[in-house]
């Protein structure tokens, strides 16, 4: 809520028109080049472009693209729930997970939680990860019972909090795609977020992955503006830049899932020796937490998005990726190596000059 409430106030800020109360009914992209949005108010928009941010339920792509639909590729499922940290600090037992504002996680057979704290540090939230014996497609009020049921053998501190949690709802984990295509074969209408690449939580990777596809769908339309490409080309070179780096963080989500919900037993200890060395404090090279592995971690929190656009940009105005002609050394490895610690007051990165 913070995030998008933030996200309006800059949109405002830069002249976005917000409208609110207007659910999308009908999508008309084919009676002509332009975009006809109806709502259920039978208010009309017209647009060139019509962008469908609109999440895993998304009335554009299932205007657009009526065969898809969201499903759980398992029966694993989240609880969600926060208690105050004034509460957690009361409990004798509990409070030590109060005296850090820091990420916990917990793991077990089909089961884990992890916390984080939110709201400034006043609230400690959890996602609660479980297995149902069915497959899960829509949001359900539960049995509080079964709630602490499931995690009565845990971690006695993480136990006493989830005693403490009063209500909780099953939320189901929908994953969309990988899809053919997000567009249009017209280009008038494109899809991002979960809209077009909903996955499962467990690398927290949803909200991220949808602003990188609108940090990069910013670049590319920028370019249009500027009159530098065609509207198409600048959704094909969003599509091309930015499905195969979704589908990669799908995946990775729904094996860091899998990793963390190993029951007792040889892969359970392999997982455990394997994370030993981080556990310690040691150098590690890789590490089963994909939250701290080396390489994980690079390319999935070290990504950026709009350097990327810039550079498939580039590389879709000169036909090739961009590289110096005397090393050959295209801009995106330089940057990978010598761009994160290469200091940019001092002189310009060039191949060409080392």
């Amino acid at each position: 809520m913070h995030l998008h409430t933030g996200l309006a106030e800059v949109a405002r800020r830069e002249g976005v028109n917000i409208v609110t109360d207007s659910r999308v009914e009908k999508v008309d992209w084919t009676s002509s080049k332009q975009v006809t949005v109806t709502t259920t108010k039978g208010k009309t928009w017209t647009f060139d472009l019509l962008v469908g941010a609109d999440g895993v339920r998304s009335a554009v792509r299932k205007a657009i693209m009526p065969h898809v639909t969201p499903k759980p590729p398992t029966g694993n499922c989240a609880y969600r729930a926060i208690v105050p940290y004034d509460q957690i600090r009361q409990d004798p037992v509990a409070k030590e997970l109060a005296e850090k504002l820091t990420m916990e996680v917990w793991m077990s057979d089909k089961a884990y939680i992890i916390s984080y704290p939110i709201s400034h540090g006043t609230q400690f939230n959890m996602v609660l990860s479980h297995h149902c014996d069915r497959l899960v497609d829509d949001v359900e009020d539960i049995d509080m019972d079964e709630f602490r049921e499931t995690y009565k053998d845990f971690d006695p501190r993480i136990k006493r909090i989830v005693d403490m949690v009063p209500t909780a709802r099953r939320w189901p984990l929908l994953v969309t795609g990988p899809l053919e295509t997000w567009s249009t074969p017209e280009k008038n209408v494109v899809l991002m977020g979960d809209a077009a690449h909903s996955m499962v939580n467990h690398m927290a990777q949803g909200a991220a992955t949808s602003m990188e596809d609108g940090a990069f769908l910013a670049r590319t339309l920028a370019k249009h503006v500027e009159g530098k490409i065609t509207l198409p080309e600048a959704i094909e070179i969003y599509e091309k830049g930015r499905m195969p780096k979704a589908y990669f963080k799908q995946q990775v989500s729904f094996l860091n899932g899998a990793i963390w919900h190993l029951p007792d037993g040889p892969l359970q200890e392999a997982r455990d020796k394997a994370m030993s060395a981080e556990l310690r404090g040691n150098q590690f090279m890789r590490s089963p937490n994909l939250y701290g592995d080396p390489d994980t971690t690079l390319s999935v929190y070290g990504y950026d998005a709009e350097q990327d656009a810039d550079l498939a940009i580039k590389a879709h105005l000169n036909r090739q990726e961009p590289r110096d002609p005397k090393t050959g050394v295209t801009d995106r490895e330089l940057e990978r190596f010598m761009g994160w610690w290469w200091p940019k007051d001092k002189a310009a990165l060039q191949a060409s000059k080392l």
